[in-house]
């Protein structure tokens, strides 16, 4: 904690402590809820308004200010499409420049990121800088069924521009996972190692926000996973690809499957707070009951001291999870899913004390080696 503030701090640092909560670690920063883009998937039902609004230059760099003072490290800029901020790169570039922040990930659908753009963040007052740029598919049509027509052309060239630059392996590409476009994911290791890329990341398919009512976009299947994996161990090429380059799900999950996992959520050492000034513990954690309101307008301490009693409860039930859910007390990966994302259980349901959506997922993922062998 920077001892400056030490005191200042100190009842809710002891209060975190006594509630069993970590300290916040890294802070997800929504500046703006606008977008250029409607993605049938978008968590916060991102799009352009006519009358924009966006978080203020001044209230941005204060809650930067404090979530430091708390030793907070760590600072992911989000939207809505961050980039239609009229002052993101100020933003940007204060964070870069704060003695207490060691990291800053800048998430976007990457179409504003011009050639001026990305040679201003080439430059050593961005050095702390990482891009994270949202892809949906490997080709124009699976890309854009999601994102919207003519979404993916511009975005290839926005990374074509990343590919050329110093930023190259600073840029992680992020791929959610859906049934529509799950198969494609060796095709897009094999496209973006070829550009140059470093670093692929999928998440799998959330049932919040937009996609609530979209019909157009579904998980991925316990089929679709059990092949990723068969591809995983056959195919030499997307195997050698992945270990390089890649962190999926359906393979990590099966590499871990014999790790215990007795932690549970950390809850509060990620929180999220949104471009109407609400803070969560986590991303998912989005629950009106899980809130705390106003951070625009109050101390970050304030918010924290609010929210102590609350995520202190949620995190003893996600730590007990693995123990009181009755599908996980007989499944063979428990040990390793440790009840999976609370979070994710209460999108899927409506209650924190229930099985997550990816449950068959996973349980397809453990047996998998066992069909494999008796194959």
């Amino acid at each position: 904690m920077n001892p400056l503030f030490q005191k200042k701090t100190g009842s809710v640092a002891e209060q975190l402590t006594q509630a069993g909560l970590c300290f916040p670690k890294s802070l997800k920063l929504a500046i703006t809820n606008e977008c250029n883009l409607h993605c049938h998937h978008c968590w916060p039902e991102s799009r352009w308004h006519k009358k924009s609004s966006f978080v203020k230059k001044s209230i941005l760099n204060r809650l930067i200010d404090e979530f430091s003072a708390f030793g907070g490290t760590d600072l992911i800029i989000t939207g809505g499409e961050p980039l239609t901020h009229p002052q993101w790169l100020e933003v940007t570039a204060g964070a870069c420049k704060h003695t207490g922040i060691k990291s800053v990930c800048l998430q976007t659908n990457g179409i504003l990121l011009t050639a001026d753009i990305v040679k201003t963040l080439e430059s050593k007052a961005f050095n702390k800088l990482t891009l994270q740029v949202s892809i949906d598919g490997a080709t124009a049509k699976t890309n854009d069924h999601v994102r919207g027509a003519g979404s993916f052309d511009p975005m290839m060239q926005s990374l074509t521009r990343l590919s050329n630059s110093l930023l190259k392996k600073r840029t992680t590409l992020a791929f959610t996972e859906m049934k529509h476009n799950f198969e494609e994911i060796p095709f897009l290791f094999k496209t973006m190692d070829n550009i140059g890329f470093s670093h692929i990341m999928t998440s799998t398919f959330v049932q919040k926000g937009r996609a609530c009512t979209a019909n157009a976009v579904s998980s991925p299947t316990s089929a679709q996973y059990k092949k990723l994996l068969d591809d995983f161990h056959r195919n030499q090429a997307f195997n050698k690809r992945y270990l390089k380059m890649g962190n999926i799900a359906a393979i990590e999950w099966f590499k871990g499957k014999e790790t215990s996992f007795h932690g549970g959520c950390n809850l509060i050492s990620h929180p999220y707070i949104t471009a109407d000034g609400r803070m969560h513990p986590c991303t998912m954690l989005e629950g009106e009951d899980f809130a705390v309101h106003h951070l625009h307008r109050r101390p970050f301490e304030d918010a924290l001291l609010e929210g102590i009693p609350i995520w202190s409860e949620l995190q003893k039930k996600s730590r007990k999870r693995r123990l009181v859910l009755e599908e996980c007390t007989r499944c063979d990966g428990r040990l390793h899913c440790a009840g999976g994302c609370m979070g994710r259980a209460y999108l899927s349901h409506g209650k924190t004390d229930s099985i997550e959506d990816r449950c068959v997922l996973r349980k397809a993922v453990y047996n998998w080696k066992l069909e494999y062998q008796l194959r």
